[in-house]
């Protein structure tokens, strides 16, 4: 079975939701000083990117598109590239993909700074204050689609995806 083969993702996928879990604990607009914003969002990308690399042809497909070899191959190609042999349905797929890099790369560089920007925030401050657990959240939400589009015991798309 599919995921006996990757219970990997399992433990990734469990730890994420006791962290979500006790993330949703927290009420909107207070004090973010106990929620574990960055770690979720990191387990987040985990799981996307670990994901994407286990369906069947979403690697090789992400390899052809960049032209550069296995190493080259960046989370955009992996979208696309899983769209491309109809694994996976992505709605406005170029704006979706872009959103969910943008996340990825202030993450993986801790550019803040040009997050706030972007967002029309004054400083990083207020882009936490009132974006980035939203950011966070759409984040899980898109990740979880993917995933409830795949068919855990076969790791193929499901006939009909909404």
């Amino acid at each position: 079975m599919f995921r006996e083969k990757y219970k990997d993702l399992q433990y990734i996928v469990l730890e994420l939701e006791l962290l979500r879990k006790h993330n949703s604990s927290f009420s909107p607009g207070k004090s973010n000083d106990y929620r574990l914003l960055f770690s979720q969002v990191a387990l987040t990308l985990l799981c996307l990117e670990r994901f994407l690399r286990i369906l069947p042809g979403v690697e090789e497909a992400a390899i052809k598109r960049t032209k550069k070899g296995k190493k080259a191959a960046t989370l955009a190609e992996f979208l696309r590239g899983a769209t491309d042999i109809k694994i996976l349905a992505i709605k406005n797929k170029d704006e979706v993909i872009k959103q969910v890099t943008d996340v990825r790369n202030s993450i993986l560089h801790g550019n803040f700074e040009q997050c706030a920007r972007e967002c029309n925030k004054n400083s990083v401050e207020e882009y936490f204050k009132l974006v980035f657990a939203g950011e966070v959240e759409a984040l899980y939400k898109f990740t979880k689609h993917l995933m409830d589009q795949i068919n855990s015991d076969t790791g193929k798309r499901y006939e009909k995806v909404t």
